[in-house]
């Protein structure tokens, strides 16, 4: 199962990492939006725009709404009135950031995949439109000087794929693909679908290679759905300790630095307890307890009323050599003590454990609340 703690991690770091280039993107659209009214000249700016003042208000009018369910409605409005719209990408992701607010996680893939594909497409026609451009220039005759009414408005000038515009488009698609990315990664997640979630994640750090969310996300779900396969399964874990190893060294530079001073106290302590318990999963799977519990250690270190991490710590210390069963139990009780998502595992594995080692049940109740208060 892919954690919900893992979700609000992404909720986090997305909030963190992403906030700037969205906005740039945006602040271009409302420049584009200035010149359709008619206003001063603006420099050159080959971002999607609006092609009238109407569709450039109901563009506003979706940025502005702070409603979610509401922002879906106008945003399914303008698709509906302008479904060839340069703005129709945009209008796509700020459908699946308000799916995704709303917790639907099905409707936020669907349209962020919509979002992804129109704002790539965007890019690919500037590309191939400048292309054409410069090779039409190119094969013009030299003397062809057909008239022109001389009351019609200059042509536009070609477009320059070397102008500072023209890379300030290409940048922020490369952002806003990143974007779509970890946003598809997380919403997959959110829904379970493993393969899913590393399919966009590999795409993600294609994109960007150092992302500590898709780090974070694709090292725990590696982690959490290792392979049946011997072989497989070695290459998936190492490939899931470097990601793990990388996101550590990630996260304690993040926590030690400006940023982590304005993140949240319990928001660091998941963010270290995540990275420890990736890593512990991943020695577990591959049968070096020690190392697992001590990565699970660290993580309780971080976090120590975290049920799951309790539970994988009583998993690593029953299967070491010899079994740790006292600490186990103990390990085990503390995860039923705390109702998390693994506590139902926790209790079945605890009391074949406990009625083998004490020949019987009694005092079972009395010993998940002595290993419950000791977390205090």
């Amino acid at each position: 199962m892919i954690t919900r703690k893992g979700i609000a991690l992404a909720a986090m770091l997305l909030t963190i990492s992403i906030n700037s280039p969205l906005m740039a993107q945006r602040r271009n659209a409302d420049a584009n939006k200035g010149g359709q009214r008619g206003a001063a000249p603006v420099q050159v700016n080959y971002s999607p725009a609006p092609s009238t003042p109407e569709e450039s208000q109901a563009f506003s009018a979706i940025q502005n709404d702070p409603g979610q369910g509401k922002k879906i409605e106008l945003a399914d409005a303008f698709l509906a009135a302008y479904p060839n719209s340069q703005l129709a990408g945009y209008v796509q992701r700020f459908r699946m950031e308000a799916f995704t607010r709303l917790g639907k996680f099905k409707e936020a893939v669907a349209a962020g995949e919509q979002g992804l594909a129109l704002e790539t497409k965007y890019l690919e026609n500037m590309i191939a439109k400048a292309d054409a451009e410069a090779a039409a220039a190119k094969n013009a005759p030299k003397d062809d000087k057909k008239k022109q009414d001389k009351n019609a408005p200059p042509p536009p000038p070609p477009i320059d794929k070397n102008s500072d515009a023209f890379k300030n488009l290409v940048d922020q698609t490369e952002k806003a693909m990143l974007y779509y990315y970890q946003n598809l990664m997380s919403n997959y997640q959110a829904l379970n679908d493993a393969p899913k979630t590393i399919e966009w994640a590999q795409k993600a750090l294609g994109q960007q290679p150092d992302d500590l969310l898709t780090l974070l996300t694709l090292s725990s779900v590696m982690a959490a759905r290792p392979s049946q396969d011997p072989k497989e399964l070695d290459k998936q874990m190492k490939e899931a300790e470097e990601h793990s190893r990388k996101a550590l060294d990630m996260v304690t530079k993040l926590l030690a630095g400006p940023m982590g001073a304005q993140i949240p106290p319990a928001d660091k302590a998941n963010l270290q307890s995540s990275v420890h318990q990736t890593l512990g999963r991943v020695y577990y799977n591959t049968k070096k307890y020690a190392e697992s519990q001590r990565e699970f250690g660290a993580a309780l270190v971080a976090k120590k009323d975290d049920g799951d991490t309790h539970f994988y710590l009583g998993l690593a210390l029953a299967q070491d050599k010899p079994p740790k069963v006292d600490d186990a139990m103990e390990s085990l009780a503390k995860s039923v003590f705390l109702k998390g998502n693994t506590s139902a595992q926790a209790n079945d594995i605890l009391k074949q454990m406990y009625q083998n080692v004490k020949k019987s049940m009694d005092g079972y109740d009395a010993f998940i609340a002595s290993a419950g208060a000791k977390i205090q």
